[in-house]
């Protein structure tokens, strides 16, 4: 059974041992080949493969990822831009918005109405203070209105008799009866001079009468020639007699009047000198004054603008003195920024007063708010040779406070010397292995890493010189989102 068996066996064997070695040579050659066209090093001069150390320069979105990146893109255009300084400044009150409230005498507080922070009104009552000096001006104030008002009413009176003198002296010159006369100025004012006119008058018409009687005798030869005589020269007295008082009566009520009103004239500014010291012992003009004797020392302390109390120095039954602060006061919805323009600045920057500039407040998150120049600065400072430059900033929100840092943008030229030049969104610059660069859209979802050169720059606008032409594409929102994509596809 063995002489059966053994001899297919071995020549199995012996037959498929090169068969073998065959199959094994063409798979080796296949990989061979198959590495050569698909991972081998590509042949000299091919172009088709990149350099693997050099940075990648482009990004390649999804419409998603697009969507989620939120780009904004912009052309590349021509535009004016002025070169503009950065100086550092702080916020502080308009001048004219602050006020701090003292007081001029001594007094002793009695109230106190308001804290720091408390929103007032103008003319708001803050606190309530007694002092004797306010008590003695306010008295003074009474006393002068109530001379003037004496003086004004004697004024009036005399101006009034001195008017109704010259009407009578008139009206005596036509020689009206005397109960004519009486009844005429029976409901007038003529003081003393009624009865030195009229009886002058009167004694006039008396002498008249008699001299004219006489006379008619003395024709019918029944009286004396020189008691004629006698009589016409009474009547010539008594005539002169009364143009003297008609003279002297108008003299004197003319002297008296005009006397009077000086007297009141005088009396008027006695008083307006004691209102306007009372004035300027409590802060205002006094509309009604404290009659109680009690009232006249106590005295009201009123906003003088509306506003928000910034500063309480006082405490009830608190003594102060004279010039005390007793509060701030201030209206802070519109503030100052004030910056110093440094000496080798003054050449090149160009403001006027109401021109615009921007602020920057790093406290805010370095938010930018307009401002209006308000004044610069005449005298340069003699330790910091510096001009002082003030702008007013609304503050409607009180997001700002006085004292907070600011960087002041402020521009090197005015609009009109402005270069027209490529400009992109300053948004758009970032950085790369210390070069500026932009991403331009070649085509939507493809953006391009493009360095460029940068000149003069603007709050919002840079100046490229190269690398970009007005009308190529530029990411200007989103920029952060396609740099670390172009990070992360470098490092894969």
């Amino acid at each position: 059974m063995s002489v059966v068996t053994q001899p297919p066996i071995r020549s199995f064997r012996l037959a498929s041992r090169p068969t073998i070695l065959l199959v094994v040579g063409a798979a080796t050659v296949l990989v061979a080949l198959w590495w050569a066209l698909s991972e081998g090093p590509p042949s000299k001069g091919s172009g088709a493969a990149s350099d693997p150390d050099e940075p990648k320069q482009e990004v390649v979105l999804s419409p998603a990822k697009m969507s989620a990146a939120g780009l904004k893109i912009e052309p590349c255009e021509r535009r004016p831009l002025v070169n503009h300084r950065v100086v550092s400044g702080r916020i502080a009150y308009d001048e004219a918005r602050h006020v701090t409230v003292r007081f001029p005498v001594d007094g002793v507080v009695r109230e106190v109405l308001v804290k720091p922070g408390d929103a007032v009104q103008q003319g708001a009552v803050l606190a309530v203070i007694n002092s004797p000096a306010v008590g003695t001006a306010r008295a003074d104030v009474m006393r002068r209105k109530a001379e003037w008002e004496i003086a004004s009413r004697r004024a009036e009176w005399e101006s009034q008799v001195a008017t109704n003198v010259e009407d009578l002296v008139g009206l005596l010159k036509n020689r009206p009866p005397l109960t004519s006369v009486e009844q005429s100025v029976d409901r007038k004012t003529l003081g003393d001079y009624r009865e030195k006119v009229i009886s002058a008058y009167s004694r006039l018409l008396l002498a008249e009468t008699l001299s004219k009687q006489l006379q008619s005798l003395a024709e019918q030869g029944i009286a004396e020639g020189r008691t004629v005589r006698e009589r016409t020269s009474n009547r010539q007295v008594a005539e002169s007699a009364f143009r003297a008082a008609c003279e002297q009566a108008v003299f004197d009520a003319r002297q008296n009047s005009t006397t009077s009103e000086t007297a009141a004239d005088d009396a008027l500014r006695r008083l307006q000198i004691a209102e306007s010291h009372l004035g300027t012992l409590i802060g205002r003009k006094e509309v009604e004054t404290k009659s109680d004797g009690d009232s006249l020392s106590i005295l009201e302390i009123r906003a003088p603008i509306a506003g928000t109390v910034e500063e309480r120095r006082i405490a009830a039954a608190e003594r102060i003195a004279a010039g005390a602060d007793l509060f701030v006061v201030a209206d802070s919805s519109r503030l100052w920024v004030a910056a110093d323009i440094r000496e080798r600045d003054w050449n090149v920057v160009s403001l006027r007063p109401g021109g615009e500039i921007q602020v920057q407040i790093p406290a805010l998150g370095n938010r930018r708010f307009s401002a209006t120049v308000h004044y610069i600065g005449r005298v340069v400072g003699e330790m910091t040779h510096t001009l002082p430059l003030v702008a007013s900033i609304d503050n409607s929100r009180r997001e700002l406070r006085p004292g907070m840092f600011a960087r002041v943008s402020v521009p090197e030229a005015s609009a009109q010397d402005a270069a027209d030049v490529p400009a992109v969104r300053t948004a758009a610059l970032f950085e790369r292995d210390g070069q500026k660069c932009v991403f331009v859209e070649t085509e939507p979802g493809r953006y391009r890493s493009t360095p460029v050169e940068v000149g003069r720059q603007s709050e919002e606008w840079t100046e490229v010189k190269t690398g970009v032409a007005p009308g190529d594409k530029v990411v200007v929102e989103g920029v952060f989102v396609l740099k670390s994509e172009l990070l992360l596809e470098a490092e894969e």
